[in-house]
């Protein structure tokens, strides 16, 4: 009985993998898939990026799917702010409320994606807005992700409702000069 139950267990294990991974893999237009199970950080340590301009600001991250360190104040929340100065958490939204754009707008150069986290709507922001985000995923020759730019438009009332990150991130299957 003991071995059954292990058995089950471990295939319930396999299929969240799969099941999982599955979520983050976005076909463009030409047919080609861009893959990037390798970067869901779900069970791990997500992405922090530090704001250079907002003081002791740190935005940390999942592509596809929850940061645990986000979804204390949003279950499910895959983008968050924090600030050690004033000891607050904002969530930026979840990888499953949001959209995905593939390939990036044409305001965008180069091949990739662009995911939008939506926040949770009964969560207002800057009076009647939802706190948004936006991560433009650039395909490059690089090894991990990388933040190259943070775009960070403020609400009139100086409240931050939305987060754009330009991120370098590596892209199997391309080649690269």
């Amino acid at each position: 009985m003991r071995l059954l139950i292990t058995v089950f267990l471990a295939l319930l294990s396999i299929s969240q993998v799969f099941a999982q991974s599955s979520s983050c893999i976005f076909q463009l237009p030409d047919n080609s898939t861009l893959n990037f199970s390798a970067l869901d950080l779900s069970t791990v340590s997500p992405y922090v990026y530090n704001l250079p301009y907002v003081k002791n600001t740190k935005i940390t991250f999942n592509f596809c799917g929850e940061a645990s360190y986000c979804s204390v104040v949003d279950p499910g929340s895959s983008i968050c702010s924090t600030n050690s100065t004033t000891n607050t958490i904002y969530s930026f939204g979840s990888f499953s409320r949001g959209e995905i754009t593939a390939p990036l707008p044409s305001n965008i150069p180069g091949t990739g994606i662009q995911l939008k986290y939506s926040g949770n709507p009964k969560k207002i922001c800057g009076g009647s807005k939802t706190r948004n985000s936006y991560l433009n995923l650039v395909c490059a020759d690089v090894s991990a992700p990388q933040v190259v730019s943070a775009i960070t438009p403020w609400d009139p009332n100086g409240v931050l409702c939305q987060i754009t990150l330009q991120i370098n991130v590596p892209c199997p299957g391309l080649s690269f000069p």
